[in-house]
């Protein structure tokens, strides 16, 4: 069985780092707002983003450390000056534990508020008040998103009884009995969870959702053909383009470009340019660094180049690239 595509196992942490990038563009924001979060009493015209730098610190029983969303920013309303947070959390896997994580996030984010606010004890029924949460949850992996998105589905344990001698069939019945029970026991989303389908992900357009296009690729093929089509057929401005070939190169490997460079040969000139030029960029910062290990770092991290393709392009002996990349 052939291994599922994933643009993490080329460049490790690719999409938290990459989808992080694209959230310091507030049109990015709104794109997300817009197309892929249900915002339902929040009417967007009447509000303007802001972002916010939230680290908390999380006390363990051996150490202390910081625990940071990946992204927190305020709806700030044009007139009244109140605030609605929107919390987004980027996630290549499922993973189980997101109601807890999730419900930490916003737990120490009203705490922030409070502290920030004066807000304490002694506060008044009017003032002992906390902004709104919107929490999103963006799956970048693909199939299907199956952790629960409340704490009530994941509360309690499961106490009654069976034999160890029980047949599989009664065991497996047991256990599915449970997971019933836990939905049943489900309580109110504390999350909106963002999984789109190619079809919606080409009626929104725009550079975001092109993004999500291409690192959900369930295969090598898959993924240079959702890049070709959306150089081709997404209708994204120039400046877009362009930042999607920069923000996409980085898990390219040489045979993929050569096929996309070709295909693409049919598409206006400035577009294969633009695609080449991001190339020539990469490998320039390479050339200007000089130093051998700079120049390997650089092709084997940004070029994403094998170690004979790096041993053959800068003569080294393929030993000596081979141990520069494995202290990196």
């Amino acid at each position: 069985m052939a291994e599922r595509f994933s643009v993490n196992a080329r460049v490790p942490k690719y999409n938290d780092k990459t989808f992080k990038e694209l959230t310091k563009d507030d049109e990015i924001i709104w794109e997300i707002l817009i197309y892929f979060i249900i915002t339902h009493d929040v009417d967007l015209d009447e509000y303007f983003i802001e972002r916010e730098d939230v680290t908390f610190l999380n006390y363990t029983q051996t150490d202390v450390e910081k625990l940071e969303a990946d992204r927190v920013f305020k709806l700030v309303h044009k007139i009244t000056g109140n605030i609605v947070y929107l919390h987004i959390e980027f996630q290549s896997k499922v993973d189980f534990t997101m109601p807890f994580r999730v419900d930490s996030y916003r737990s120490n984010l009203r705490k922030d508020y409070l502290f920030k606010n004066g807000i304490d004890s002694n506060a008044s029924r009017d003032k002992a008040r906390a902004p709104q949460i919107i929490s999103a949850v963006v799956y970048l992996g693909s199939g299907l998103w199956t952790a629960a998105n409340n704490l009530g589905e994941v509360t309690g344990f499961n106490n009654i009884y069976i034999s160890p001698d029980a047949s599989m069939e009664d065991k497996l019945n047991h256990k599915l009995a449970f997971q019933h029970k836990c939905v049943v026991s489900a309580s109110e989303p504390i999350y909106h969870i963002v999984n789109p389908t190619a079809e919606e992900l080409i009626a929104a357009g725009g550079l975001f959702a092109a993004m999500i296009y291409v690192v959900k690729s369930i295969s090598a093929t898959d993924f240079v053909d959702n890049i070709i089509f959306v150089a081709k057929h997404w209708g994204l401005e120039i400046s877009q383009i362009d930042n999607f070939f920069k923000l996409i190169r980085p898990i390219i490997v040489a045979e993929e470009f050569e096929i996309i460079i070709e295909t693409l040969l049919s598409c206006r000139e400035e577009i294969v340019n633009m695609f080449v030029s991001v190339d020539d960029a990469i490998f320039a910062r390479g050339e200007a660094i000089g130093e051998a290990r700079g120049k390997v770092i650089v092709y084997y991290n940004e070029m994403n180049l094998t170690i004979d393709e790096i041993s053959t392009k800068l003569n080294m002996d393929i030993s000596d690239v081979e141990s520069i990349v494995k202290n990196l």
